[in-house]
């Protein structure tokens, strides 16, 4: 991490980093903090700027991450500079992350509003990334990234996951009536043998899901099928010292540190380590667990 001054101008502010969102996906500023901020300008703490490795397009590779409002402060007070912490990170699903939760623990914190739309933006931004299959949505990644809880994650998805099984279905019928086997079905859809198999039998019965609101025994099957758990983590790997409770960058170096298997996928801790960590701490290891999935896909 170095502070230094920028040129805003050198600045991406758009890249998907702003997650202060409103549920239509418009950026939400607050107005009256923006003023205030700009009666103080010289007193602003730097904003964050994560610059990205591994950045493939052609926009500038220097993120806005953290301080939004500040950024647009020195914009209103006329300012071309800015100054800026700026984090070295290899990919951009890090940076996402730490915009996700930059203002856990100061500035002005994200509604449960923000934190639902945060995650909509997520799917956008991630594109294929947010998909553990082809109808179905990484959680695990979403969640992870995002630090929303099962029920925000939940409320959030329900209607995207609902026309998701619903593309899904009418995929699955339309292949069927190609006179596909329920082998190559399952393959192309990327679902299993037995959803495929539900679906086509509750379009025979007249009740599929992707023309009807009525469930049945084989429709709530093939439901559940489309919400199966994510993959367990199973490969150990072992922590010489416990995680501290410090930043996200810090976390990563930590682990980066300690072990230097952490690009590989399926990982967890063994339960000894895991045991001397308090109870933030192991919240904080569950999460950086799961966004070094996120980060194996980047390598």
């Amino acid at each position: 991490m170095t502070i230094t001054t920028l040129e805003m101008s050198e600045i991406n502010t758009n890249a998907g980093t702003q997650m202060r969102l409103s549920k239509n996906g418009e950026t939400q500023l607050n107005k009256e903090a923006v003023a205030r901020y700009t009666e103080s300008i010289d007193d602003l703490p730097p904003v964050t700027v994560i610059r990205v490795e591994r950045w493939k397009k052609t926009s500038s590779n220097l993120l806005l991450v953290d301080g939004f409002h500040r950024y647009e402060a020195h914009l209103k007070a006329g300012r071309t500079q800015i100054k800026a912490d700026v984090i070295d990170m290899h990919v951009f699903p890090q940076a996402l992350h730490y915009a996700c939760t930059a203002n856990d623990n100061h500035g002005l914190p994200f509604t449960q509003e923000n934190k639902q739309s945060m995650i909509l933006h997520l799917i956008e931004v991630l594109g294929r990334e947010a998909f553990l299959k082809r109808f179905k949505l990484h959680k695990t990644i979403l969640m992870a990234t995002t630090g929303a809880s099962a029920t925000t994650y939940q409320k959030a998805t329900q209607d995207y996951r609902d026309n998701l099984e619903k593309e899904r279905n009418e995929l699955i019928l339309k292949l069927d009536s190609e006179d596909k086997s329920q082998r190559e079905i399952a393959e192309i859809t990327e679902s299993s043998k037995g959803t495929v198999e539900n679906v086509i039998k509750a379009a025979a019965q007249n009740t599929h899901p992707a023309n009807s609101g009525q469930t049945d025994t084989q429709t709530q099957a093939a439901h559940h099928d489309n919400h199966v758990k994510d993959e367990p983590l199973n490969e150990t790997i072992e922590l010489s010292t416990p995680i501290a409770d410090t930043s996200p960058q810090q976390h990563w170096d930590t682990l980066a540190d300690q072990s230097p298997n952490l690009c590989k996928p399926n990982m967890s801790i063994k339960q000894e380590a895991v045991d001397s960590l308090s109870k933030d701490q192991k919240e904080n290891l569950k999460l950086l667990m799961l966004n070094l999935q996120m980060l194996t896909k980047y390598n």
